[in-house]
């Protein structure tokens, strides 16, 4: 309970367990957030299948979008808000964000450094695994630095539509098993731009307009403290 003169009290009586039975969902818990000032939640979606997309058109208030720059992501994004005209609702209702990873310093110089301790820091194999699960694809059953074929992937109902397409756009580079494990551990397929503030702000610029999104999901990394394994 909100008072300007007490502040905030709590009265336990007033929290009730929430208790729901439906045709695919069912609960019974304690909601762990306070609710929106709209008392509903936002409806954030990410999801690249065509129910995915469908839903997303009809439903979501804000996407989380995949690719790597601009250019990948723009079509997408003119299908959703397309889709959302076709159902009645104003396409620029529908706010989108791709992944972004800045690696920033005050001179160039210091964010590559930056960038190359953080490389230095990333688990390949860790990577690896999750992108399997993402992908239904156990990547680490292909020889680990042979070019993997990636058309070889199927988009099943239990895996991550976006992420088949990203890795897809890879197939020409000849990347293998390893370097997905690496680029999934080291923030993911999104943008990394490094470099100086300016430099940053540049790239987002462009994918502002180029892209038509309306901000970002901003990714982190952290410095790692030096372990002398010895």
């Amino acid at each position: 309970m909100f008072s300007k003169e007490t502040g905030v009290a709590y009265d336990p009586s007033k929290v009730h367990q929430i208790t729901y039975t439906g045709n695919h969902h069912r609960t019974t818990a304690v909601n762990a957030s306070h609710p929106s000032p709209q008392r509903t939640p936002v409806i954030f979606q990410a999801g690249q299948s065509p129910a995915g997309k469908a839903f997303s058109a009809l439903n979501a208030e804000a996407i989380f979008v995949g690719g790597g720059k601009p250019s990948d992501t723009a079509p997408y994004v003119k299908q959703i808000r397309e889709a959302a005209a076709a159902n009645g609702r104003d396409p620029n209702h529908i706010k989108v964000f791709p992944q972004i990873c800045p690696i920033i310093g005050k001179t160039v110089e210091e964010a590559e450094a930056k960038y190359k301790m953080y490389k230095d820091a990333v688990d390949w194999r860790g990577g690896m695994a999750k992108l399997s699960q993402y992908l239904n694809v156990d990547l680490s059953s292909y020889p680990l630095d042979e070019p993997f074929d990636v058309s070889s992937i199927g988009k099943s109902e239990n895996a991550i539509h976006a992420l088949i397409n990203t890795v897809k756009r890879y197939e020409h580079e000849g990347i293998t098993p390893r370097m997905l494990g690496e680029k999934m551990a080291f923030c993911g397929f999104g943008p990394m731009p490094v470099g100086t503030p300016e430099m940053v702000a540049d790239v987002m610029e462009d994918w502002v307009n180029n892209a038509d999104i309306d901000g970002f999901n901003v990714a982190c990394k952290h410095s790692l403290p030096t372990v002398d394994r010895d």
